[in-house]
């Protein structure tokens, strides 16, 4: 900010700064007024200039209106609205903390010498008037402008009466401050803030105007209490923030009477010291607000250097919910005196604790060392019992495990108890007796008297004749894995302190007794895990530093190798060139290399040659304290083969609606062309080329239409009429039909039906049309003659009896590149046909839920095998 344009902005609003000076009755020298605004101008004007050593200009009208002691007082609180308006309109502009005092310490001077001058008349320390409580003056200076002109200044001792009832400082001779180093001389810092803290809170005037009702008990009493405090002289406090209802409040206080006296003494504080305020401002906030466990804390101070005094009001739990810690006053010298001797008696108290301590520590040290030594649970109980037996003395002890699945603890281990006592108590349900009910609740349970105990066992009173019991839970981590009990045979006491000693010896017994039975389960768990891993079909392999540790059976079957033959090789030779890259990289630490977790598929090569589809997971994993790699193989041939077989479908099912809907719009144009050209032959009674033409045309439509026909029937789902038939019958009828042909073309036949094995469910209708199809294929491939071999016999195969019908021939044989087509619809290496006879003999097949398969090489015939279920 830059002091010309300030300095003018004052100047502008000089008229309206007086106007809201002036009380509305007019009363107060407008003059002065002015004056002091135009020597607060050239004040700021000096600071701007650096002038720092020119002297602040002082108002001249102050001697001429002290004639008039009610005008003078009038003026005063017109005076002092006016500070505050011009120290506010400053503050609100963007000066550094610094900056902001040292120009607003230099404009309080062009105000001091005016208010000093008067109020001079009124600084008499025994008033002879009571303008708040008496007769019309009482009246005319009640108002709020009233109360503003009876303000005393900051730096004199004075006083305001309201209500009867006296506010001040500390008026005796010497001041406030003479007092404060007189009680810090003799009972220090402490006792002095403790004194003047306690001085304000009870001052007569703020707790008896509250009492008799002058101010309300609400927010707007509180409110008027504050500003009577500030009109008496004390500072300028302004409320920031009010909560009655909760008792809370947070004032400011730009002007405090107490830190200025500290900084005009030339030594800066560095603790609050506005103690009498803090007081004063607390006895407000609780006799209002009705709270009485109210406290104060002065969070900022001017004396500091602040640039106000901050006041936090409201209970401890308030404070501390708004960053702020209630303040300590301070005790006095007896209060000393008492926390003194408190102090001493609790450092032999804790001294006897830490001893005692000490010794449980010690007796917990060995018992941890010596249930920890061993993770063999039978040894870990023996050494359980024996460092209890040493603590317990000569007193009985009994030791039970927790069983999970039957929810029982089970007894383990025994000192001075009878065995037929615990033969006969060798489990105990949860909840059952003493034993039972300290593994429900987790907790020990103390019985001094154990006859009287409600739910006492019958055998330990009667046959061991137990006096006495504490059974303590043994617990790991909040969980219970066992009891022991500790007995005695005459009357016995059980302190606290042995409680509390047992039951932390029981919480190490319980850690150790769990670590044990953990070994346990983990050397079981990898027994299992072990035992599974061997069981598996996919393979499973654990490597570190590229080299396999372990294989399981189906890794080493997958690849054609017995497990000696695996293990301590690279997994490398095992892997293609990218994927083994990456498996050694994965293995050396680099986590990028591999996805973790996902599987990767790869094309796997058996010892034999043979390169099946594969599919293999890797996990990071550390083995002895290293990283380590587990990989897990699975033979993915038979779902890859399920996956083409689905797209096959879908590919076929795609051409059969095409074909359908084709077929459908030809065969229409067509039989009307058939039936036209049939019109036509009877009608023009043709003779010689003209009546063959007109019969090869026929002939070729009536093909035709055979051709629609089966494109229809690929996307028509097969029907079936399932009956047991003899399978050699249905050979048999096809080779009858077929015997002028073979005839013909000179093919013998060669047949071996005898291992059919007795009647086969099927379609015998669409069993034939198969047979026929596959030796019409054969004829094809036999132009001059040939061999047809026909064999039925069973297999196994994919786990079912099977049917096998083996057709062979002699002819030329199939192309090889011919041979993954073969099935496919519309596919044919012939002139004639549309090639949809090989489709038809898959499509009934699969709809037997059989197959087919074929064999064949070039000039060496061609081989087909047909599946069927037995059953």
């Amino acid at each position: 900010m830059e002091a010309k344009p300030l300095a003018n902005i004052i100047r502008n609003e000089r008229d309206a700064m007086v106007n809201e000076a002036i009380t509305p009755r007019g009363k107060g020298s407008r003059g002065l007024l002015h004056e002091l605004l135009e020597a607060c101008i050239e004040t700021i004007e000096q600071y701007d200039a650096a002038d720092l050593s020119a002297h602040t200009p002082r108002p001249s009208e102050v001697i001429g209106i002290r004639g008039d002691p009610l005008s003078a007082r009038w003026t005063a609180g017109a005076l002092v609205r006016l500070r505050r308006f011009v120290f506010d309109r400053i503050s609100r502009e963007a000066l550094s903390a610094p900056e902001l005092l040292e120009l607003l310490d230099r404009l309080d001077k062009v105000f001091e010498p005016a208010l000093e001058g008067l109020l001079e008349p009124w600084n008499d320390p025994q008033p002879t008037k009571d303008f708040f409580s008496s007769g019309s003056a009482g009246e005319a200076l009640g108002s709020l402008e009233g109360r503003a002109a009876a303000l005393i200044h900051r730096k004199a001792r004075g006083w305001i009466n309201v209500a009867g009832t006296r506010m001040c400082l500390m008026d005796i001779p010497g001041g406030w401050l003479n007092v404060g180093l007189s009680i810090m001389m003799f009972a220090g810092q402490d006792t002095l803030r403790r004194a003047m803290f306690e001085a304000g809170r009870a001052e007569t005037f703020s707790r008896t105007a509250v009492r008799s009702g002058y101010f309300k008990a609400d927010e707007s009493g509180f409110r008027e209490a504050v500003e009577t405090y500030s009109e008496a002289g004390f500072g300028d406090f302004q409320i920031q923030e009010l909560n009655m209802t909760e008792g809370f409040a947070r004032i400011t206080c730009r002007d405090s009477f107490e830190g200025w006296s500290v900084l005009n003494s030339g030594n800066p504080s560095r603790i609050p010291v506005c103690f009498y305020s803090s007081g004063v401002l607390l006895s407000f906030l609780k006799n209002l607000s009705g709270c009485p466990e109210l406290v104060a804390a002065e969070t900022r101070c001017i004396a500091k250097g602040d640039s106000a005094c901050e006041f936090v009001l409201g209970t401890e739990q308030a404070l501390r919910e708004v960053g702020v810690s209630p303040a300590q006053w301070g005790p006095t010298i007896k209060e000393k005196a008492s926390r003194l001797e408190r102090m001493l008696k609790e450092k032999k108290r804790i001294e006897g604790d830490l001893r005692q301590r000490n010794e449980e520590l010690s007796v917990l040290h060995r018992i941890s060392v010596a249930v920890n030594q061993t993770l063999d649970l039978e040894e870990t109980l023996k050494l359980a019992r024996q460092e209890l037996s040493s603590i317990v003395g000569d007193k009985g002890l009994g030791i039970y495990i927790l069983d999970r699945n039957r929810n029982e603890l089970v007894f383990t281990s025994r000192k001075g108890i009878s065995e037929a006592f615990y033969r006969e108590v060798s489990r105990i349900k949860v909840g059952e007796g003493m034993t039972g009910r300290a593994a429900a609740w987790k907790e020990p349970l103390v019985c001094d008297d154990y006859s009287k105990f409600p739910h006492a066992l019958e055998s330990a009173r009667r046959q061991e004749k137990i006096q006495a019991m504490l059974s303590v839970p043994l617990v790991h981590m909040g969980e219970v894995v066992g009891v022991f009990n500790v007995v005695t045979r005459t009357p016995y006491h059980f302190s606290s302190r042995e409680v509390s000693l047992l039951t932390l010896i029981g919480n190490q017994i319980g850690s150790g007794i769990q670590n044990a039975r953990l070994h346990e389960e983990i050397k079981e768990s990898e027994h299992k895990y072990k035992t599974l891993v061997e069981g598996i079909n996919e393979g499973y392999v654990l490597c570190q530093g590229g080299q396999i540790l372990f294989s399981n059976p189906a890794f080493a079957s997958m690849h054609g190798y017995a497990r000696e033959d695996v293990n301590g090789k690279r997994i490398s030779a095992f892997l293609p060139g990218e994927l083994a890259r990456s498996f050694e990289n994965a293995t050396e630490g680099d986590e990028a290399s591999l996805s973790n977790g996902k599987p990767v598929e790869f094309a796997r090569t058996h010892r034999n040659g043979l390169r099946l589809p594969t599919e293999v997971k890797i996990q990071d994993v550390e083995y002895e304290g290293r990283p380590a790699l587990v990989g897990i193989f699975r033979d993915i041939s038979e779902q890859k083969q399920m996956e083409k077989k689905l797209m096959e479908q879908e590919r076929l099912a795609s051409i059969g609606r095409l074909s359908t809907n084709v077929a459908h719009e030809i065969r229409n144009p067509l039989s009307a062309i058939k039936m036209n050209i049939q019109i036509l032959s009877k009608n023009l009674r043709l003779t010689g080329y003209n009546k063959r033409h007109l019969e090869i045309a026929l002939g070729e439509i009536r093909r035709l239409d055979h051709i629609l026909v089966d494109l229809m029937d690929i996307a028509r789902p097969v029907k079936m009429e399932i009956h047991p038939t003899p399978l050699k019958d249905v050979i048999d009828r096809c080779l009858n039909l077929m015997e002028e042909k073979l005839r013909e073309q000179h093919v013998l036949v060669m047949v071996d039906t005898d291992r059919t094995g007795g009647m086969i469910p099927m379609d015998a209708e669409k069993i034939q049309q198969v047979v026929l199809n596959v030796i019409l294929n054969a004829l094809d491939a036999m132009p001059d003659g040939g061999t047809l071999s026909i064999r039925i016999d069973r297999e196994q195969s994919q786990g079912r009896d099977m049917v096998r019908v083996v057709v062979a021939d002699t002819g030329d044989g199939i192309a090889e590149e011919h041979v993954p087509h073969l099935f496919d619809p519309f596919f044919s290496t012939k002139n004639k046909g549309a090639g949809l006879g090989l489709s038809n003999v898959k499509k009934i097949m699969e709809a037997h839920q059989g197959t087919v398969e074929v064999e064949s090489r070039p000039g060496r015939g061609a081989c087909f095998r047909l599946f069927l279920p037995a059953v």
